[in-house]
């Protein structure tokens, strides 16, 4: 057993401090998403609720895929499911800034960075 004196040393504050910054940026995030609708709408001159389904999509694409994304976690391991989860959806965010139609947003940003979001998510739960 442990001794009580090295509980709170070390490692355990890095381990916590690595759990907020995760935290911080992934519900952060989440709860950002009508930011980017605002720009969207200003960028595109589509409709509200025309634009309003990027983001839609892209939380509907993240909350639907946990389960999966559970899965892939528990057979390929953590690091290497942050790892990929982080660079596809690095990508998705790169590929919308190149974006011109609002069917190219739904496209990167909601599907590909959605779908890789949960990579990220599913470490949380």
């Amino acid at each position: 057993m442990t001794s009580s004196k090295y509980i709170d040393q070390g490692w355990a504050w890095v381990v916590m401090v690595a759990c907020f910054v995760n935290f911080f940026i992934i519900y952060g995030a989440i709860q950002s998403l009508g930011i980017f609708n605002v720009v969207f709408l200003e960028r595109f001159e589509e409709s509200k609720s025309l634009t309003a389904w990027v983001t839609s999509i892209q939380f509907g694409v993240t909350t639907a895929c946990a389960p999966l994304a559970s899965v892939v976690c528990n057979k390929v391991g953590v690091r290497l499911c942050m790892l990929v989860g982080g660079l596809i959806m690095v990508t998705g965010l790169v590929a919308t800034s190149f974006a011109y139609s609002l069917t190219h947003v739904a496209l990167s940003f909601g599907i590909v960075t959605g779908k890789c979001g949960i990579h990220l998510r599913s470490i949380d739960l």
